[in-house]
């Protein structure tokens, strides 16, 4: 048997396959993760779980859970995606949001929104928010309730922790307590298409 080399641009491109293996399986992983999550969900049934989540990663999973969400996510916010996730990463989960069609409406502590996305869509249809005066005590997590789902998330400085409450009764009670609290905050006025907004004083 003999061996001869093989040219060296022969390495160019098996470099370039690995590359393309590479970004296929960055492209897939978020349906994997998706699924291997429903999946998890249905062989519980409706018996009531509770998921915890560590780190940047695990709030990026609890996030990416709520494009799950059945018409409508109901939110406590301390403040945007913007603030704890890179700007591409979040305006790409907000166009799949918008592509889901999940209306957003969203409770906060603050008086003014500065602009927070380029996906104007999400901001004329398909989200609002209200002022709820925090007497004292401003929210402490930020809160996410969908389908049957209850989570509850907070991050300081490093430390981030999550935790997802799979309940029906749970997500029905919470959700009957934030539209009361929907029904008294004050409603903001949206300054632009890139989510600007300042609260109206005189309701």
């Amino acid at each position: 048997m003999r061996f001869v080399a093989t040219p060296p641009s022969q390495l160019e491109l098996l470099l370039s396959d690995k590359e393309h293996d590479l970004l296929r399986l960055r492209q897939t992983l978020p349906i994997l993760q998706s699924q291997l999550s429903q999946l998890s969900i249905t062989e519980s049934g409706s018996k009531p779980k509770v998921l915890y989540y560590h780190g940047l990663e695990g709030l990026k999973q609890v996030t990416y859970n709520s494009l799950r969400a059945k018409g409508e996510l109901l939110t406590y916010e301390l403040e945007t995606m913007n603030a704890f996730l890179s700007r591409g990463w979040a305006e790409d989960f907000r166009r799949k949001f918008v592509a889901n069609k999940i209306h957003t409406r969203s409770l906060v502590n603050s008086t003014y929104m500065a602009g927070w996305t380029d996906v104007t869509e999400m901001v004329k249809n398909y989200w609002e928010m209200r002022h709820l005066d925090p007497h004292g005590n401003p929210f402490q997590f930020e809160i996410l309730i969908y389908n049957n789902v209850y989570c509850m998330y907070r991050y300081t400085g490093d430390e981030i922790f999550c935790v997802e409450i799979y309940s029906q009764e749970l997500a029905d009670m919470q959700r009957q307590l934030f539209e009361y609290l929907w029904g008294v905050a004050k409603k903001f006025k949206v300054l632009d298409d890139h989510g600007t907004a300042q609260l109206i004083h005189n309701r």
